[in-house]
């Protein structure tokens, strides 16, 4: 999995009100490891998570059927 994925990911967690904190970690410049830490008040970490996923999904289907309109393909 590349960092931008997980960038992308925090963008959408952090669009929910309950989300106190979303950061994302390279736990070493030599080793591709990532760590995605999210702190909530109230909802469930693991469901926001969700959530921001599918969020993150749609998103990148809207851009790439624009991307295709725009260059004919």
């Amino acid at each position: 999995m590349d960092i931008s994925v997980l960038y992308i990911i925090q963008h959408e967690i952090q669009k929910n009100t309950d989300v106190k904190f979303a950061g994302v970690i390279l736990k070493h410049p030599l080793i591709r490891e990532y760590m995605l830490k999210i702190l909530t008040t109230k909802s469930d970490p693991q469901k926001s998570l969700l959530d921001s996923v599918d969020s993150a999904i749609q998103y990148t289907n809207d851009l790439s059927g624009m991307l295709k309109l725009t260059l004919g393909k």
